[in-house]
């Protein structure tokens, strides 16, 4: 299933979002935060392109286009929610709203760490892409629960995704993110990474 992933979304956008998630970040007053490819903390990942710079009102600005290098560029945002170990059922709460200034479309997805076999740490990234939810036009839209959900398969929302796997936990090792993939310029605002519920 990995290596689908690895297939669907680029495994260079995606390793080194991860890579960052913890170390090159800003918060806000609302705990957004961001990482890129320009802010890389590791020499392992340094040499990338991309920006992803806090604007206020809970939002981010998103380029992956104008700061290239051989290499290529990422860029995202994150907050650290409360789901580490929880069911994936229990999530009540998952969204963010997007603009659209230039790039192949609205080229975002949320990646969400899913621990399959319940030992605390994620195996997989579920992806609720941008372009594959109804709630969009060519420039503005909204991510959220409602959209379909990419792991071993698609499934309608969030609820069927979590209904076919009752025993699938949130991983504890990594948090969710909202990355850009491929060119695009943007902002990424009112992101909610959810709640879930005390069991």
């Amino acid at each position: 299933m990995k290596a689908l992933l690895v297939r669907l979304f680029g495994i260079v956008t995606i390793t080194c979002a991860l890579a960052f998630a913890r170390q090159a970040h800003a918060a806000s007053g609302n705990n957004l935060q961001t990482f890129s490819g320009t802010t890389a903390q590791s020499p392992d990942f340094q040499g990338y392109g991309g920006t992803s710079t806090l604007i206020g009102d809970g939002c981010a600005r998103l380029n992956t286009m104008t700061i290239v290098t051989a290499k290529g560029a990422f860029a995202g945002v994150y907050i650290s929610p409360s789901l580490p170990g929880k069911p994936i059922g229990n999530l009540n709460k998952l969204s963010f709203t997007y603009h659209v200034e230039a790039g192949s479309g609205a080229a975002l997805y949320l990646a969400v760490p899913i621990d399959a076999n319940s030992d605390g740490h994620y195996d997989a990234f579920a992806f609720i892409r941008s372009t594959g939810c109804n709630k969009a036009t060519a420039i503005d839209g909204v991510v959220d629960l409602d959209c379909p959900v990419e792991f071993d398969g698609t499934y309608q929302n969030w609820a069927a995704f979590a209904a076919a796997h009752p025993d699938y936990r949130f991983g504890s090792d990594t948090e969710p993110f909202v990355n850009a993939v491929g060119p695009f310029i943007g902002t990424v605002c009112n992101v909610q990474f959810g709640r879930a519920s005390a069991k």
